[in-house]
């Protein structure tokens, strides 16, 4: 069994016609899951390799403001992934090298969240977000002292939602992530708390995340025409 499977997310064909283009030495590395509310039923029918939360009992697809927790959401709670790790990636992330590179230190991440880009903590990070980080700390399942601390040690943090992970990070950050529904929805800048919440959850949770820019580039399309 191999220790590592890698999903992409999209949410129509033209999305994922864009990750397949721009990533033919890579494709057959992927499982996709093409996200939203409506999906193509030909798309599907052609590719055995897609997936549609929709279509599984255990689904937040109505919510589309949420952007990639969904699929986040969709493979923890349907139980669809078999191995120690998973790697979830946007359709707009192009590779430069194959993710089995990767595969022979996994046993030496543990308790890291491997990434692919990096930024410094700024006004973007804690300021757009304040309304989501007081709905984190008004949850009782959250220890607030412990947290404040963990919102002040960090000072880089990771811009996207593509990483590799122990599988187990994902089943945890769900669990706590889904703590804020559905009150998040109605904070103006909830579709971006996803990304931030990541490393909030990893130090909170004692993880590491290690960067590895090399392997490719996130080009944030912005097809969702969501901005800060």
């Amino acid at each position: 069994m191999s220790k590592l499977t890698n999903f992409v997310v999209c949410h129509d064909t033209v999305s994922l016609a864009h990750f397949v283009d721009n990533n033919k030495a890579f494709e057959n590395e992927f499982t996709y899951i093409m996200c939203g509310k409506h999906h193509d039923k030909t798309a599907i029918e052609r590719n055995k390799d897609i997936l549609v939360p929709n279509l599984y009992k255990f689904n937040i697809e109505e919510y589309n403001t949420l952007l990639t927790f969904t699929a986040w959401y969709f493979l923890a709670k349907n139980n669809i992934i078999t191995t120690d790790y998973v790697g979830i990636f946007e359709y707009d992330f192009v590779f430069r090298e194959s993710l089995n590179n990767i595969k022979p230190h996994l046993s030496e991440f543990n308790n890291y969240l491997i990434a692919f880009e990096t930024r410094v903590v700024d006004d973007l990070f804690i300021n757009k977000v304040k309304d989501c980080l007081q709905l984190f700390k008004s949850k009782s399942e959250i220890d607030t002292v412990k947290l404040k601390e963990v919102i002040k040690s960090i000072f880089i943090w990771f811009p996207t939602t593509n990483f590799i992970m122990p599988t187990k990070f994902l089943y945890k950050f769900v669990e706590i992530y889904e703590l804020l529904l559905p009150e998040l929805l109605s904070i103006p800048n909830h579709p971006h708390f996803h990304e931030r919440a990541i490393s909030i959850v990893a130090e909170y949770n004692k993880y590491t995340i290690k960067c590895f820019p090399t392997f490719g580039k996130h080009y944030q399309l912005n097809s969702h025409k969501i901005s800060l």
